[in-house]
């Protein structure tokens, strides 16, 4: 690289330019934080389609790095007032835009230290949804998979929130009964 490159040249003529529209993403992230934080609403509806024994968490505010709407029934269990498994969707407040990897995610968070998230990870039936659908999995994460963005967002704010709930209510579907399956044969920690 030297300063004969044109792309070199172009940003140290265009540099004031640029860093100011970089600087927007900070501002992105906090408006689509905002805008995520709002489909808490239609997770209640698919709680009560779900059971009269489910339940919603959210953790948005705004000291949470990784804020979360999830669903869990009732007699699932709870550690220092958190969920150890839940079913649902996160994002990382500062970077999710919609944009260059920056997608909210959602499945089945359920860290592998945890008792019911090792019980997760030993089930043939759990491993083999996960595969089918393409989930990953991670320390955090027995499953998950990025929400990815319809065109035109946020003018598709529409589309975009049909496909988030769209995906909680498929990952409930799918791994609520795995879960409870797990939670029947897991250790209580």
């Amino acid at each position: 690289m030297s300063l004969d490159d044109e792309r070199v040249r172009f940003y140290l003529r265009h540099a004031e330019q640029i860093e100011a529209w970089a600087a927007l993403r900070v501002d992105v992230a906090e408006a689509v934080h905002a805008w995520l934080a709002r489909l808490a609403e239609p997770l209640e509806g698919i709680a009560s389609e779900a059971g009269p024994d489910v339940r919603t968490f959210a953790r948005t505010d705004d000291d949470t790095t990784y804020p979360k709407l999830f669903l869990r029934r009732e007699h699932w269990p709870m550690k220092d007032g958190s969920p150890t498994v839940a079913i649902g969707l996160e994002w990382q407040r500062t970077k999710t835009t919609f944009r260059g990897g920056s997608l909210p995610y959602v499945g089945v968070r359920a860290s592998k230290g945890e008792p019911v998230g090792a019980a997760l990870r030993a089930s043939e039936a759990f491993s083999q949804l996960r595969r089918a659908r393409r989930d990953k999995s991670s320390d955090w994460w027995a499953a998950w998979a990025e929400v990815p963005c319809p065109d035109g967002f946020p003018d598709a704010r529409d589309a975009a929130r049909d496909a988030l709930v769209s995906a909680i209510r498929s990952a409930w579907q799918a791994y609520a009964p795995l879960v409870d399956a797990a939670l029947r044969g897991a250790p209580r920690g």
